[in-house]
């Protein structure tokens, strides 16, 4: 790829328009950077404008920097010599503070700065770049950091998959980096109420906002009940008895045979008789 070609594609990366940014901007960049179709100095003069873009005052655009990082990380070639740090430092540095945690916008499409920032997060991890220590401990900053926002986006799907990763690229790596913190917040925490609001109305389809749609994706999806039979015409059936008779169990296969069925009637005459003197005993013990 030229050069021109990769620095629009790196402005088009912050672009309000999602099918501009990323349909087009960041698939480019990311089959270049998978395929091989950049030199090593194209790598590098693309990681240090993503360093910059995590800068940027829109959030559509901090946001797409650090999947940039994780295809970067993802497949580094050896030839171009060790993975620069400042890159992952500034992806760590940015990612637990981000404060613009929407998912999907009506307008800009995804957003999703905490499944990007996980993403890289995990790639780095995976391929052994950073510590497994200091990721973990990342992502509990991250979870632990206070904000009223709802993830409702799969966040927490992406989070989980990087926290697989990083173990995955360590298999000496243990979770108390990333649970401790948490544990210290409860065992420090005071009864009340969660402090989160509700995910705000969706937007992505007329049907979804219309009142009498039954399931959103920021509702709870209604369940339907049955139709049942009223109570006043159903058979009286008997309080249940907690000793359990020797052949009280109904057969595996019903029988429509008219000496099978006389048998039937028999067999649960019989044990109606033994359940109601059981319970008859029971309650004047």
């Amino acid at each position: 790829m030229d050069q021109a070609t990769l620095e629009q594609h790196v402005t088009d990366l912050a672009s309000p328009d999602p099918a501009t940014r990323d349909d087009g901007a960041f698939a480019a960049l990311a089959d270049a950077i998978s395929g091989g179709n950049l030199t090593t100095a194209q790598r590098r003069w693309l990681g240090d404008r993503m360093v910059e873009r995590l800068s940027h005052p829109d959030a559509f655009a901090r946001s797409f920097a650090p999947l940039i990082f994780a295809v970067l990380a993802g497949s580094w070639p050896a030839g171009d010599g060790g993975w620069p740090s400042e890159w992952s430092d500034a992806v760590l540095a940015w990612w637990p503070a981000e404060t613009d945690l929407r998912g999907y916008d009506g307008e800009l499409g995804w957003i999703h700065a905490v499944a990007h920032g996980a993403d890289a997060i995990g790639t780095f991890g995976l391929a052994g770049l950073v510590p497994a220590d200091r990721l973990l401990a990342v992502i509990a900053e991250r979870l632990t950091a206070h904000t009223e926002f709802v993830w409702h986006d799969q966040e927490d799907d992406r989070v989980a998959g990087a926290v697989c990763a990083i173990l995955l690229g360590d298999p000496n790596a243990g979770p108390e980096p990333l649970l401790d913190p948490v544990a210290d917040l409860f065992a420090g925490g005071e009864p009340g109420p969660v402090p989160a609001q509700r995910p705000t109305p969706c937007t992505r389809s007329a049907a979804c906002m219309s009142p009498s749609a039954i399931t959103c994706c920021t509702r709870i999806p209604v369940r339907h009940r049955r139709s049942r039979t009223p109570r006043a015409t159903r058979e009286p059936s008997l309080p249940r008895c907690s000793r359990r008779h020797r052949g009280s169990s109904p057969p595996h296969r019903k029988s429509t045979q008219p000496a099978d069925l006389a048998i039937g009637r028999e067999r649960r005459a019989q044990r109606t008789h033994r359940h109601t003197a059981c319970c008859r005993r029971d309650q004047y013990r």
